[in-house]
């Protein structure tokens, strides 16, 4: 038995469109909360840690 590669459902276009509107503003709420001094600057090594320890 053979499985097909890549054979499985794509995103529709509204589906690209809110991830990619997503991405960006995510990613400008994250910077504003930076500017204004409520993230560190190096958040995103806080979180990566965060992830990485035991639950």
């Amino acid at each position: 038995m053979r499985l097909e590669i890549n054979k499985g459902p794509d995103f529709t276009p509204a589906q690209w469109t809110g991830a990619g509107a997503g991405f960006f503003v995510s990613a400008a709420i994250a910077r504003f909360l930076v500017l204004e001094g409520y993230l560190t600057k190096n958040w995103a090594v806080v979180l990566v840690s965060a992830f990485a320890g035991r639950p």
